[in-house]
């Protein structure tokens, strides 16, 4: 029989400890559901090609943006130039018809 001790597992270092603390963070829970909620609602109002509703969330986006961290702020940003690109088809679209309708 071999007596020698058996090595223990490592205990988590501060950082990997800190990290899984930021997870289940209420802060991080409430960003994973406003990403959820971001997604959903760029989709949805992308389709609908209205320019008021664009805009209102890309000033929503942008003024969160300022809150977060550099991470979620690239995550934003990605929504924030299709929302960009949407709206300005949007005008587009709209000028279209007005100047038809003219």
């Amino acid at each position: 029989m071999d007596t020698t001790a058996k090595p223990k597992k490592p205990i988590l270092d501060n950082q990997a400890a800190e990290e899984r603390k930021t997870e289940n963070s209420p802060k991080t829970k409430l960003l994973r559901q406003a990403k959820r909620t971001i997604l959903f609602r760029t989709e949805t109002i992308v389709k609908s090609k209205n320019a008021a509703k664009i805009q209102a969330l890309i000033t929503e986006l942008t003024a969160l943006k300022r809150t977060v961290i550099t991470d979620d702020q690239n995550y934003l940003n990605k929504y924030l130039n299709d929302l960009t690109v949407a709206l300005k088809k949007s005008q587009a679209t709209q000028a279209k018809i007005v100047k038809d309708i003219a």
